[in-house]
């Protein structure tokens, strides 16, 4: 049995149409995407501008604190330089030292808190954008299959009712739902047999 011209391009004209309708879901799925991955972009831009004043901040406030230290042993040193004198040079040395270290673990305690709050941040970043991603990508997959479950429904309602219309103009009668999928099934067959397929 051979497929007749006009069945060919109506066949021919719902799979172009079928392929513009999936195409333009791809399209609006891939705008949607691109939509939510700017909306990331944003969130992550005001997140590190965000982190960048919280740790700027807290670098001016050691900052502040470690100018405090620095006067306040600035001022112990020039309380004590009044106080010794030429056989007080050990002392004055002592005094010089514990400054020094003061300093130090001024400085150290600043690398410390500028650490812990970076990398605090950095965690809390990372989880956030890692939770974001795996979201989209759940509801671009769940969308995905909404959509590709109403497409084959749409089709096979299609199909069937372009089946029926040309078997009714081709043998000028109606046929039984199972009659038609009898039909086509065997002129599938055919087609393949015949390389048309």
């Amino acid at each position: 049995m051979e497929i007749s011209l006009p069945v060919l391009t109506y066949a021919t004209i719902l799979l172009t149409s079928i392929l513009g309708l999936v195409l333009g879901l791809i399209s609006f799925l891939m705008l949607q995407l691109l939509r939510r991955y700017y909306t990331l972009k944003q969130e992550y831009d005001a997140l590190t501008s965000k982190t960048r004043l919280q740790i700027s901040k807290t670098f001016e406030s050691l900052l502040s604190d470690s100018n405090k230290l620095a006067k306040d042993s600035q001022n112990e040193i020039l309380k004590n330089l009044d106080e010794i004198s030429i056989k007080h040079s050990k002392a004055y040395e002592e005094a010089l030292i514990t400054g020094k270290k003061k300093l130090e673990e001024s400085f150290n305690d600043l690398d410390m808190k500028m650490s812990q709050a970076f990398e605090g941040e950095a965690k809390n970043f990372s989880s956030m954008v890692a939770r974001a991603a795996t979201n989209a990508q759940a509801e671009f997959k769940a969308s995905l299959e909404e959509r590709k479950k109403e497409m084959f429904t749409r089709i096979d309602s299609e199909a069937f009712g372009i089946i029926q219309k040309a078997t009714q103009k081709l043998i000028s009668k109606s046929l039984s739902r199972q009659d038609h999928e009898e039909l086509v099934l065997s002129a599938l067959e055919e087609a393949k047999r015949e390389g048309l397929l």
